[in-house]
């Protein structure tokens, strides 16, 4: 898999967020997260989310439109690992409109690598 087609596996999902639409499509988010790789078994999530790395990318907006790929794979890892022990945390991720952001930074890394737009 390239990484455009990891990139363009989540921000397919972004017009249903972006539009208030996405809560009805989070099993199909977090299955395409999982198909694309963005869930990752190498991040000790539990921990992470306590550091003050994962705060500022958690309440920050402006620190999360500029987080790194792998920061998107430990915030998506800690966010959908976390729903199942514990349902209900994904919708309340979404709600909050961290996944939005998540997801527009996602599309920004995928236009600032193709030099064009992906999604508007």
């Amino acid at each position: 898999m390239t990484r455009d087609e990891r990139l363009k596996g989540i921000v397919s999902f972004l017009p249903a967020f972006q539009s208030g639409g996405g809560v009805n499509r989070l099993n199909e988010f977090v299955q395409a997260a999982y198909q694309y790789e963005w869930v990752s078994s190498d991040v000790n999530w539990g921990e992470w989310k306590q550091t003050p790395e994962a705060q500022r990318l958690r309440d920050d907006p402006d620190v999360l439109s500029q987080a790194s790929e792998h920061d998107l794979v430990c915030l998506l890892t800690t966010c959908i690992r976390q729903d199942r022990f514990c349902e209900g945390v994904l919708e309340s991720v979404y709600e909050s409109g961290l996944l939005t952001g998540i997801l527009q930074r996602a599309n920004s890394i995928l236009n600032d690598d193709n030099g064009n737009e992906y999604l508007n």
